[in-house]
């Protein structure tokens, strides 16, 4: 998935020395030759990025929520992705007859209109990252956990909402492509294809980042900031108990006994013993 992301990351950087987000009639004939094999070999690459970001956050899910209506939905969804992506893959390589027809536009041939494509793989696809985004909500709200708990844990998952938003978005620019301009008409589209591509790796990355920022937490609270002094409280005689010879002093009650620790135990003993599984999976992969 990195690896993926790092190629497309390169391909760009050699796309913009030969006239990415320049007009094409400023752009010589040569480089725009060579423009059009590195867009076709971004598509590729592009591809393998998307369906191995989406499996990973599938996987992941199946991993918190080891339940089987959980899995199945994750199997349903990973499949449907991955055959789509399968289908606009196949398109994309046989996009020209014969297939150099895609960077020597004067060969003779024929081409599919491959803009049309890209527009019908970028629907379903938002539409997915938008599913795999709210699926784990109701999970997390059916767990025996606490609210602040469940706000927190919901908060992390909805975070990847920018992910949807970057997939909007670069629909729009494809609407702008043309085929006359594609060095200046090209540059939008595949700057936004970069932008979705990162924030969807971060998305999935976000909820295995916790441990790091305990770690920073931890580190935060430990420098030893000065504290005001406070005067010690003395109690009044009356309140005070003196134990004299043959006299049974009163056993105090033990302070500061958190009832919710008590629910807890009570929950763990005589609860669903799934959901105290998901809780303590939760708690180990998200414990901040």
């Amino acid at each position: 998935m990195k690896i993926h992301l790092a190629g497309c990351l390169a391909i760009c950087f050699i796309m913009l020395h030969f006239g990415l987000g320049l007009h094409a009639d400023i752009v010589k004939a040569s480089d725009i030759s060579i423009l059009n094999k590195l867009i076709f070999a971004f598509e590729a690459v592009y591809l393998g990025v998307g369906i191995l970001t989406k499996h990973s956050v599938l996987l992941l899910y199946m991993r918190l929520f080891p339940l089987d209506s959980m899995k199945r939905t994750c199997m349903i969804i990973g499949g449907l992705t991955l055959t789509w992506t399968v289908v606009i893959g196949v398109l994309v390589f046989l996009q020209c007859r014969p297939l150099a027809k895609v960077w020597t536009l004067d060969l003779p041939g024929h081409c599919i209109n491959i803009k049309i494509a890209w527009m019908v793989y970028a629907i379903p696809n938002t539409v997915a990252d938008a599913i795999i985004l709210v699926l784990p909500i109701k999970r997390v709200w059916m767990m025996r956990i606490s609210l602040g708990r469940r706000i927190q844990v919901s908060l992390i998952f909805v975070l990847g909402t920018f992910v949807v938003f970057t997939s909007i978005y670069r629909f729009t620019t494809l609407l702008r492509y043309q085929t006359y301009d594609i060095s200046w008409t090209m540059a939008p589209v595949i700057t936004w294809c970069l932008i979705e591509s990162s924030s969807g790796i971060i998305s999935a990355c976000l909820p295995t980042l916790a441990p790091l920022i305990a770690v920073i937490k931890v580190r935060v609270t430990w420098i030893p900031w000065p504290r005001p002094q406070q005067a010690p409280v003395s109690l009044p005689v009356a309140e005070q108990s003196h134990n004299t010879i043959g006299a049974k002093g009163k056993k105090k009650k033990p302070q500061n006994i958190d009832d919710s620790l008590l629910y807890s135990k009570r929950s763990t003993a005589t609860g669903d013993s799934t959901m105290v599984t998901n809780s303590s999976r939760v708690d180990e992969i998200l414990e901040v």
